[in-house]
C-alpha cells in the first residue's frame, strides 16, 4: 500500500508539472494576451548550440501556427559576431517591445536515443540554417548500426515588456516544453505552442503578404528543361478505311510553373509547356506530306500535393489538364487545339528560403475523340488526317525554384 501511495504521488506531480508548463502564468496573462497581443517575434535556437543556427522546419512552425492563430510574426537573429552577450540581447529585445508586441523564444534539439524506436526517422531528419537562410547541413543517424531513432523536442516561452502588476522590465507568461519520440521537429515545435490562444483581433494575411491565414508558400515560380521520349498515335483518312500511325520523334521540353500554396500541402499550379519534335507519318494512302517539324504548346491548371518531409525535401505528386495546340512547320496544314492531361511525380529540394531545384518525371497526353480531325488542310489537294487514338509521351526534366513569401 505504501508503495502504491508513492506511485499515485509521482504520477501526480509530473502530472501536474506537464499541465503547469502547458499553461500561461495566470489565466488572465492568457485573456490579456490574447486580447492586446497583435505581433510576436521570435527567435529560435538549437539547444547548447554556440554558432545559434536553427531548425528551418522550427521556423515553418512558428509561423505556422502563429498565423493560424491570427498573429503576425517577425523572425528575429542572433549574431555572436556583434560581440553582445545573448542574455543582454534577449534583454534588449524584450525591453524595446511595444504594448501590442510579446517575445517568443523556442529552444528546440534533436537526440539519437537507443529508446526511441520510431521507424523511418534515422536519415536527414532536419535542415539547418543559419541568418541568412542558408542551408548549412542536415541530421544523419549514425552508421555504426546502432539501434534506435531520433526523438525531438521544443521549449518555448512567451515574453512581454511588462505586466501591469509588475515593476519588471520583462515577464515571461508562458513556458511549455514538449518532447515526442520521433525526428519531426514541426510537430515538437508546432505542440510546444498549441497552448497559447487565438488573437482576438486576429490579422488578416493575404496572399501578397506572403502567407495565407494557414501559414503556407503564398507563391512559387519553376522553370525547367528537359526530353522528352519518342511516342506514337493511330491516324486515319477521312471516309476511307486506311488507318497508319504517327511517330514523334525524341525532343527537347521547356516550360515554367506558377504556384498559389492553399495549404502546407496543397498548390493551384498554371503550367506552359513547350516541345518542338519532328513528324513522321508512315505510308499512308492518299497522304504524300509525311515528314515535318511540328511545335506542341501545352497550357494546363492543376494542383499539387505536396509530401513535405522537411524544409529541404518536398516530394510531390501534380495532376493537370487544359489544352494543347499543334503547329505544323508545313504550309499545307493548319494550327489546331486540342485537349490535353499530365501526371506527374517529382522531388524539389530547397537550398535556401527563396531557391530550389526540381526534378520531375511526367506522363503527358493529348485527348483525341475517335476519328476527329487530327491535322487540318489548307488547300483542298492535301488529304487531311484523323485521329484514331490518344497521344502519351513521358518526359523527364529538371529546373529551378523560386519561392516568395516563405
Amino acid at each position: 500500500m505504501k508503495s502504491l501511495k508513492y506511485l499515485v504521488l509521482l504520477l501526480s506531480i509530473l502530472l501536474v508539472r506537464e499541465h503547469s508548463l502547458a499553461q500561461f502564468a495566470s489565466k488572465e496573462d492568457k485573456l490579456n494576451f490574447a486580447e492586446k497581443i497583435t505581433k510576436v517575434k521570435f527567435w529560435t535556437c538549437i539547444e547548447k548550440d554556440s554558432s545559434y543556427v536553427f531548425y528551418i522546419e522550427a521556423m515553418n512552425a512558428i509561423k505556422n501556427v502563429l498565423n493560424r492563430k491570427g498573429y503576425e510574426t517577425e523572425q528575429l537573429f542572433y549574431y555572436p559576431s556583434s560581440g553582445i552577450p545573448v542574455d543582454r540581447w534577449r534583454k534588449m529585445t524584450i525591453g524595446n517591445l511595444p504594448a501590442n508586441e510579446a517575445y517568443l523564444e523556442v529552444t528546440t534539439k534533436i537526440q539519437f536515443t537507443a529508446e526511441a524506436k520510431t521507424a523511418g526517422s534515422n536519415r536527414n531528419v532536419a535542415a539547418i540554417s543559419d541568418a541568412s537562410g542558408i542551408v548549412i547541413y542536415s541530421h544523419n543517424a549514425p552508421v555504426d548500426g546502432s539501434v534506435g531513432a531520433y526523438a525531438s523536442s521544443a521549449h518555448a516561452q512567451l515574453f512581454l515588456h511588462s505586466r501591469p502588476d509588475s515593476t519588471s522590465t520583462q515577464s515571461m507568461i508562458f513556458s511549455h516544453v514538449k518532447e515526442i519520440t520521433s525526428s519531426d521537429i514541426f510537430e515538437a515545435v508546432s505542440r510546444s505552442l498549441e497552448a497559447i490562444p487565438r488573437s482576438k483581433n486576429p490579422v488578416q494575411f493575404s496572399g501578397t503578404a506572403g502567407y495565407n491565414k494557414s501559414g503556407s508558400v503564398a507563391v512559387e515560380i519553376s522553370a525547367f528543361g528537359g526530353y522528352a521520349l519518342a511516342s506514337s498515335m493511330s491516324v486515319s483518312v477521312p471516309r476511307q478505311e486506311y488507318f497508319s500511325s504517327v511517330l514523334f520523334a525524341p525532343n527537347a521540353i521547356l516550360g515554367f510553373d506558377l504556384a498559389f500554396g492553399i495549404s502546407r500541402s496543397f498548390d493551384i499550379l498554371m503550367r506552359y509547356q513547350r516541345e518542338d519534335t519532328r513528324f513522321h507519318l508512315n505510308e499512308l494512302r492518299f497522304v504524300d506530306h509525311t515528314d515535318f517539324d511540328v511545335s506542341m504548346n501545352y497550357f494546363l491548371v492543376g494542383s499539387n500535393y505536396n509530401l513535405r518531409i522537411n524544409s529541404m525535401f518536398s516530394p510531390y505528386i501534380g495532376l493537370c489538364v487544359g489544352g494543347v495546340t499543334v503547329v505544323p512547320k508545313d504550309n499545307n496544314y493548319r494550327d489546331a487545339w486540342y485537349l490535353a492531361m499530365t501526371g506527374c511525380v517529382g522531388l524539389k529540394v530547397y537550398l535556401s528560403n527563396h531557391f530550389g531545384l526540381r526534378f520531375q518525371t511526367e506522363v503527358i497526353g493529348q485527348l483525341h475523340p475517335q476519328g476527329a480531325p487530327f491535322l487540318y488542310t489548307l488547300n483542298s489537294y492535301v488529304t487531311p488526317i484523323n485521329a484514331s487514338s490518344n497521344m502519351f509521351q513521358m518526359n523527364f526534366s529538371g529546373g529551378v525554384v523560386f519561392r516568395f513569401g516563405k
